[in-house]
Parts: structure tokens; sequence; C-alpha cells
């Protein structure tokens, strides 16, 4: 009777000591035993786990040591988890987006080709393509056109975004065919600001001879929303 007496007293009070040294709301964990969710870096240590990036500091039970300093070799080890710098590793970082900017924004391309008689004796297009702008930004213009006559012409091409000139690309040519080489090459380049939305942009011919042909063109737009200065500070101001 006496032993069982006092036995009831001792783990009662055993318990209230457990207890008191590990609160109920400090045990739960997902992942380490060591990382209450009581713990400010509990999601972060348990989303670095989950992909690989730590794999504790001991296994059974498993732990993470959250209050240990991190050596040279650990930080190597944590950063090719990361982005898989060595062979055999997979990498964690895979960005959705670059200063705001999705990936299908940073950059897009349109291109076209004509392969014969693109224009003909008058002023007008001698190829053109479509881009659609998300938002503001510049377009990166490249077109070249061959060009024949058999007759002495002086004319010009450029370049246009929704029959805007660029004064800038414009190009002057001359075909003499009496140089024995009746030909010439349109070969320009542009840029464009644009606030965003579907843009037109055409390489021109003006004052053409009808007797002169555009051959063999092509045009090819690339749209960047960055500006050189950070997406934050832009080089123009779109009108609200």
């Amino acid at each position: 009777m006496f032993t069982r007496a006092r036995s009831r007293p001792l783990a009662i009070a055993a318990l209230i000591a457990t207890l008191v040294a590990f609160p109920m709301a400090s045990v739960a964990s997902d992942i380490f035993s060591d990382v209450p969710d009581s713990n400010i870096f509990h999601d972060d240590i348990n989303a670095i786990y989950e992909f690989g990036v730590t794999t504790g500091c001991a296994q059974v039970p498993l732990q993470y040591c959250p209050d240990n300093f991190v050596t040279r070799g650990q930080m190597a080890a944590f950063m090719n988890r990361l982005g898989a710098l060595g062979p055999g590793k997979t990498p964690v970082v895979n960005a959705t987006t670059l200063d705001g900017f999705s990936a299908g924004d940073l950059t897009r391309f349109a291109f076209n080709e004509a392969a014969t008689d693109a224009l003909v004796g008058a002023s007008g297009t001698v190829i053109a393509v479509d881009i659609n702008a998300p938002t503001r930004g510049w377009l990166h213009i490249v077109a070249s056109s061959d060009t024949y006559g058999s007759g002495n012409d002086a004319f010009s091409c450029g370049l246009t975004v929704n029959n805007v000139s660029i004064a800038a690309s414009d190009r002057q040519l001359f075909i003499d065919p009496g140089s024995g080489n009746p030909e010439e090459n349109c070969s320009t380049n542009g840029t464009w600001i644009t606030c965003g939305g579907s843009l037109a942009v055409r390489l021109v011919g003006i004052n053409v001879d009808a007797e002169t042909t555009f051959d063999e063109a092509t045009i090819e737009v690339t749209f960047h929303p960055l500006n050189g200065v950070g997406a934050q500070l832009p080089l123009f101001v779109c009108a609200t």
C-alpha cells in the first residue's frame, strides 16, 4: 500500500514536469521533431525539406537543428541542391517571372518571308508581320529585300508601325542597269517604343518605278518589355 500510494504522486509529478518542459503546442511538427509549429521558420524549413534542399541534421528522430550554425560545406550542399550546379541534380529554382513579367511577356518574336515578287512596280508594302505587345516596351525590327530593275530607278524603302514611318530606317536606293549590276538590297532596321497592343510592322517601298521588283524579302520583330534602365524607371510614359 505504501509503495503504490507514493508511486501515483511521483508519476503525476513526472508528467507535469514533461508538459512544462515540452508544451503541447511546441511538440507538433509536420516533418522535423525539433521544429514546432510555433517556430517562426516552420513553413520555410518544411518547404526546403520537401524540395530536397535539406535532409535534416539527424534521421531518427528526424531533426533539423534549427539553431545550429551552417558550415561552408553544408552551404555548398544546400546551393547545389537548390540550383542543380553539379551533375545528377534536379534544380529546385524555377522562376516563373522576372521583374514582374512572365516568360511570354519578356520576349516575343514575329517573322515573315516572301520568296518571290514581294512588291512589283508600285509604292506600298514589301512584306508585313503583326505582333502583340502585352505591355509597354520596345520593338527591335530587322528587314531586308533584294531589288531588281531594268531601268534607272531612284527610290527608297523603310519601316512603318501601324502606318507610322520610322524615319531613321529609311534607305535611299538607285538601280542602274548600265552598271552591269541591276540589283540593290534594301537592308534596314529600327526600334519602336510602344505602350502595348497589336502592332502592324511593315517594310515598305516608296516611289518605286514600275520596272522595279522586290524579291527575297524577310522581316523579323522582337518585343522587349525591359527598357535598359529597369521596368520601374521607364524611359517613356504611357497615357492612362
